[in-house]
């Protein structure tokens, strides 16, 4: 008994460790679904390409690196590493939406010019 007490142990102690080293452990966020039947991969040639979302394989799918250019890298289900273009994809990264709650309307006294202030390009 006490041996197989030590052997879960060991089990559970090499556990994090061993996920950890895997891509579905490092990754920190997930596709959670496409918003078309293809998407677009970025080809070996610096090209871009159109894959269905079938070959790719069902989500969520985690997400092992990002190039800043607008596409990341995942896994495919032939095991096969592609870069997916970021427009067709949905994931589960937070989203930082501009709160423009002070919204002012101001008339000039003739009442012929109107500017408002809070809801343009430095609203943030």
């Amino acid at each position: 008994m006490k041996k197989m007490a030590w052997v879960w142990g060991v089990l559970l102690a090499w556990a994090p460790p061993v996920m950890a080293g895997s891509p579905v452990g490092k990754a920190r966020h997930h596709i959670i679904g496409f918003d078309d039947t293809e998407v677009e991969v970025l080809a070996e040639d610096g090209g871009v390409d159109y894959l269905a979302v079938e070959i790719i394989g069902d989500p969520p799918l985690p997400i092992l690196e990002d190039n800043g250019r607008g596409f990341v890298r995942v896994k495919a289900r032939d095991g096969r590493m592609l870069w997916l273009g970021r427009s067709y994809l949905q994931t589960d990264e937070q989203v930082n939406v501009p709160s423009c709650h002070d919204a002012r309307l101001a008339k000039s006294s003739d009442r012929t010019m109107a500017s408002a202030r809070g809801v343009g390009k430095a609203c943030k």
